[in-house]
């Protein structure tokens, strides 16, 4: 009954979803019944009312005279329609939907029951580590070469519209659309990554009504969302295939995987991924296969070889000695600890691999034939006994330091970085006294210092407030374009 309870509801869901107006008159033109999405047309409407619903739900002119004119089944572009008359006004044109999965992510949710609450909850799937579009027809969000371009059909009437989302701080009036003939358009230079953003129609805030993908807005509407691709999946032939996917290690190895769009040449999918070096294959029917056109392939020390792909800055890890060790693996929070998926290579001296991570703070260790360690390089390490890590922290943005304290055994930093977390991230000795580089979040960061157990504030920093313990916390506020010298830290 649950199951049953969850198809339902996402049902109807989705059909107030597609549900439109024209004219004032509230008409289901779009649909999804039966894993169909099912198209209604009028043969009373003119050829006005045609353009206006083939602009807004992307059927072109071929598609809706054959379901006027045609057969009741005919496939077109690869894709196979049937229409069914209903009386002598109404026709209904459907198409499959891959699967339920697909169908959830139209609309940008995922089900799920909460036994422990015994009700329905809905939880947003969108990720700030990866994403892939949901617009309703092709043609209304394009981006190239960091220029984003929205695409508004209709609302030929409206005097004004404007853009605004988290890429102009919500400005109402810093994006002006431009009217065209056939709806508003407006350009604006986007770095690849997620946004989330509204169109102001005549001083009204609405959604992106071609844009499935969508989060709460915490005043009671939504946000559409949208992602400015960085990397294509690209496959070329397999036009034969009904489907082809793409998996990998963002998507945990989903057997699901994400559905790719077939072109006249083969297969891509647009893709936003978070910078970092991730492992992936494609799946068509029950065959997984790497990509004909990456030569990056590694083997994954269970008989497994898989495609890799690098996005943005790489760090290079290297392990000295250990020259008759069979097998070295990387492993750490940038991977979620995956034991199978960083080999490192063998050098003259050691052992290496470079990979690609966001700037950021992590924890990290090696397995040299199945036993872990940390980097004996690196006296940066967090976390006691036989949980101890590597610290790194990559592009660092803020030095934290304590002069003096000479005879101290052992001093770390901890702060909301890091939740607080003690032991926290241990501090190197120097000279004069202790350094640690760190990345932190633009903003505010509130933080303290652990001397050989005793906690206390930052004697440097006379900015500080309250907490719940009465000992206070330091405080201070980094700045966007934030950076250290490497000098600082020697």
């Amino acid at each position: 009954m649950k199951k049953l309870a969850i198809y339902l509801f996402c049902i109807l869901l989705l059909s107030l979803f597609f549900s439109c107006q024209f004219n004032d008159k509230k008409v289901d033109i779009c649909r999804v019944e039966n894993n169909q999405i099912i198209y209604r047309l009028d043969r009373d409407w003119n050829d006005a009312k045609i353009k206006e619903v083939s602009d807004i739900f992307g059927l072109d002119s071929v598609t809706i005279e054959m379901a006027y004119k045609g057969e009741k089944e005919f496939t077109l572009n690869g894709i196979a329609w049937k229409k069914r008359k209903i009386g002598s006004r109404f026709i209904d044109l459907s198409r499959p939907l891959l699967t339920m999965a697909d169908t959830l992510a139209m609309n940008g949710f995922v089900f799920m029951i909460s036994h422990q609450l015994e009700k329905l909850q809905i939880q947003g799937s969108l990720s700030d580590n990866f994403g892939i579009n949901g617009f309703l027809r092709e043609g209304v969000f394009h981006y190239n070469d960091g220029t984003a371009v929205f695409w508004l059909p209709g609302f030929t009437e409206s005097s004004e519209i404007y853009l605004s989302g988290t890429f102009n701080n919500w400005s109402t009036a810093a994006t002006a659309m431009v009217k065209a003939d056939s709806g508003w358009v407006a350009k604006i230079k986007l770095a690849p990554g997620k946004y989330s953003y509204k169109y102001i129609i005549d001083g009204r805030w609405s959604p992106d009504p071609l844009n499935s993908l969508k989060e709460d807005d915490m005043n009671g509407d939504y946000n559409s969302v949208v992602y400015c691709p960085n990397y294509t999946f690209r496959i070329a032939g397999r036009r034969e295939a009904s489907d082809v996917r793409v998996t990998g290690a963002f998507l945990n190895w989903s057997q699901t995987g994400l559905n790719m769009h077939r072109t006249e040449n083969g297969w891509i999918l647009p893709i936003y991924l978070k910078e970092g070096t991730y492992s992936y294959k494609f799946i068509t029917g029950d065959e997984w296969f790497t990509d004909p056109d990456n030569p990056d392939i590694r083997e994954d020390g269970n008989g497994n070889r898989n495609s890799f792909i690098t996005i943005g800055d790489q760090h290079t890890f290297f392990l000295e000695g250990y020259n008759n060790a069979n097998n070295v693996i990387l492993t750490g929070t940038f991977n979620d600890w995956r034991t199978d998926e960083l080999r490192m290579v063998r050098g003259s001296d050691g052992w290496q691999i470079s990979i690609a991570i966001p700037a950021g703070n992590y924890e990290y260790k090696f397995i040299v034939d199945g036993e872990w360690m940390t980097d004996p390089s690196n006296e940066n390490t967090t976390g006691s006994g036989d949980f101890t890590n590597s610290f790194l922290s990559f592009k660092p943005n803020h030095l934290f330091v304590v002069n003096g304290h000479q005879n101290a055994v052992e001093v770390m930093v901890t702060g909301n970085f890091n939740n607080f977390s003690n032991p926290g991230y241990r501090m190197s000795r120097k000279e004069k006294g202790w350094i640690l580089p760190v990345y932190l979040k633009t903003g505010k960061t509130i933080y303290k210092f652990i001397i050989d157990g005793v906690w206390m504030l930052d004697p440097a920093n006379d900015l500080w407030e309250d907490n719940e313990f009465g000992t206070g916390n330091s405080v201070l506020w980094i700045d966007s374009n934030q950076t250290i010298e490497p000098e600082q830290v020697r």
